[in-house]
């Protein structure tokens, strides 16, 4: 079994929080204004599938995607930055380093224990 390899489960929840504090969409202005009988998590579903299924991010989308985990701007994500980032979020992922540790890892194509860039887009590209 691969050690690196970790599974996660994302709640409804989790996906609302990280939108709303990421400042991607605010799912709740939207969700207040439809007049239709589906349940609130199938709607923030939808706006996620819609956001996931647009035409590839820019370039700029990227680096701006990039910049908010790349805290000190030396074009890598480490650990702890991920860390921040994720304890900013509130998501209990990021309370213990090593958890931040095994997610780098398992993206980390090169193995130096940073994400760059290029291992960044093809994370994002391997999420869809």
């Amino acid at each position: 079994m691969d050690e690196h390899k970790c599974e996660w489960f994302v709640t409804v929840s989790d996906i609302e929080t990280v939108i709303k504090k990421l400042g991607i969409y605010s799912p709740s202005e939207q969700l207040e204004s439809e007049n239709d009988e589906k349940c609130r998590d199938c709607r923030i579903l939808e706006v996620v599938t819609h956001i996931l299924e647009e035409d590839e991010a820019s370039t700029e989308e990227l680096n701006q995607a990039f910049s908010v985990y790349d805290e000190n701007g030396d074009g890598f994500i480490s650990a702890p930055e991920l860390q921040k980032v994720m304890r900013r979020l509130g998501m209990e992922e990021g309370v213990e380093l090593e958890n931040c540790e095994k997610m780098i890892a398992a993206f980390d194509v090169d193995g130096d224990g940073r994400i760059d860039l290029l291992e960044f887009t093809r994370m994002l590209e391997n999420q869809r």
